[in-house]
């Protein structure tokens, strides 16, 4: 079953078990919010961000993630309050939690996979002795800026990156997910790159421009 079904049949369990039905004036508060009602947006965003809260940290077992993943989708709902096409609000809600959900999962694999396509690329590129200092430069910006990430956080990259395990051998190590090893690794690659982004492309664009 792929990850997408899975995660419909999730949906449809969480509801059945954990949500409890909008209440009637769910309509009427959506007719009043595509007017710019802010007073409504509120009372829908009062109603249903714990559950979809819950629904999003369920599946990602990720707290900063589901967080940011359901402030996200309530900013788009309000952005777009004037153009939905929606019958049911907590359906509606709850679809754009999974794709949120789903794209999360894709961009940790993506930002993996850059990482270890770099690393790849160094290893076959003659670098003259100069540069040298400047990846030297880039290690030390980049061991200092994982003693700035959360302790678990940091825990998880260091294991990936020192110790070569795989996602199941972090999770089983940690005593977690395996998703939340891949959600705290992406999450560790995104703070990083903050903060070395400059002096990373920086080293690319001169090995680009000597090779």
């Amino acid at each position: 079953m792929g990850l997408l079904c899975l995660s419909s049949v999730a949906v449809l369990i969480h509801l059945s078990r954990d949500v409890k039905k909008p209440d009637s004036d769910d309509n009427e508060l959506l007719g009043r919010l595509k007017e710019g009602d802010a007073e409504a947006y509120t009372l829908l965003f009062n109603r249903y961000f714990e559950p979809l809260y819950r629904h999003a940290y369920h599946m990602l077992a990720d707290r900063d993630a589901a967080y940011d993943i359901v402030q996200d989708v309530f900013a788009a709902f309000w952005d777009m309050r004037s153009e939905l096409q929606v019958t049911s609000v907590r359906y509606y809600l709850y679809a754009a939690i999974r794709n949120g959900v789903l794209n999360e999962i894709r961009r940790s694999n993506r930002q993996e996979k850059r990482l270890e396509e770099f690393a790849a690329f160094l290893q076959t590129q003659e670098i003259p002795a100069d540069f040298l200092v400047r990846l030297k430069q880039l290690e030390e910006e980049i061991n200092l800026a994982i003693t700035t990430l959360p302790p678990r956080m940091r825990q998880v990259f260091l294991l990936r990156r020192d110790e070569e395990l795989s996602y199941a051998e972090v999770a089983e190590r940690m005593n977690i997910s395996k998703l939340t090893v891949k959600t705290q690794m992406n999450k560790a690659l995104h703070l990083l790159w903050k903060r070395i982004s400059v002096l990373f492309m920086t080293i690319i664009i001169l090995i680009y421009l000597i090779g």
